[in-house]
């Protein structure tokens, strides 16, 4: 009879207990559940059906845009400068600062350390 007893007790707390925190554990799986369906709302759209496709046509635009810049094309007027011949210095200049550096045979492997630019 002891051992019933104390079964049927700690089943009515138990549950008194489950009733108490129910509410608060509905409430907090509702606040993450919310968290979760706003975060992926902020992703971004899945890529086609052939992401080496997606990736490689996305590239290609990027590519295509950076040297409609370098060629100051006419539908680029933002970059398209009034004094053509000072862009093309400019753009010469540019090329020359960001290319490798080539040294050459006749001087062996010395560092040009003031290179000359056309102006």
């Amino acid at each position: 009879m002891g051992v019933d007893k104390l079964r049927e007790t700690l089943s009515l707390r138990l549950t008194e207990l489950i009733e108490i925190s129910l509410p608060e554990m509905r409430a907090k799986v509702k606040e993450l559940l919310d968290a979760a369906q706003k975060d992926l709302e902020a992703l971004p759209p899945p890529l086609s059906e052939n992401p080496k496709i997606e990736l490689l046509s996305r590239i290609r635009s990027y590519s295509d845009t950076i040297k409609d810049i370098l060629e100051a094309r006419a539908e680029n007027k933002e970059v398209l400068p009034k004094d053509r011949h000072s862009f093309q210095r400019l753009q010469f200049r540019y090329c020359k600062e960001t290319s490798s550096a080539h040294y050459p045979c006749s001087q062996g492997h010395q560092k040009i350390t003031n290179p000359v630019y056309p102006i």
